[in-house]
């Protein structure tokens, strides 16, 4: 028996995935097919410079297995400036993260309590 939400296999007997409660099937559906790498339309769903969001936002979209991509977290001490003012280095600019933009939606429902409740929407310098 499987879980047509997680996946994930139980023995038999089980009716319902102990995680997230859907009834069990027999076998899988097929995995929906995503577009190859080259051709996923991104799109940001944060924008920032605060370190600790920034690790939030990757376990939050970890956790519920929403693939991304961060954009400038390594250049961020480049240049001798480092995260200064805004808390992110004025050359290269904030750290992005971004979706595919079929995930969108759900990144940014939950990515809104990340940052104050602001529907995930990009996080404005101070």
């Amino acid at each position: 028996m499987f879980c047509p939400s997680c996946r994930s296999e139980y023995l038999a007997g089980i009716t319902a995935c102990p995680d997230c409660g859907a009834p069990l099937v027999a076998a899988l559906p097929p995995k929906p097919a995503r577009p190859p790498a080259d051709e996923l339309e991104l799109v940001t769903v944060l924008e920032t410079g605060d370190g600790f969001l920034l690790a939030r936002a990757k376990a939050i979209l970890d956790e519920a297995q929403i693939p991304f991509l961060v954009k400038g977290e390594g250049l961020q001490d480049l240049f001798g400036l480092g995260r200064i003012g805004a808390g992110y280095n004025q050359v290269v600019g904030p750290v992005l993260v971004q979706v595919p933009r079929g995930d969108e939606a759900a990144a940014r429902e939950l990515l809104s309590t990340t940052d104050g409740g602001d529907s995930g929407a990009a996080e404005n310098a101070h």
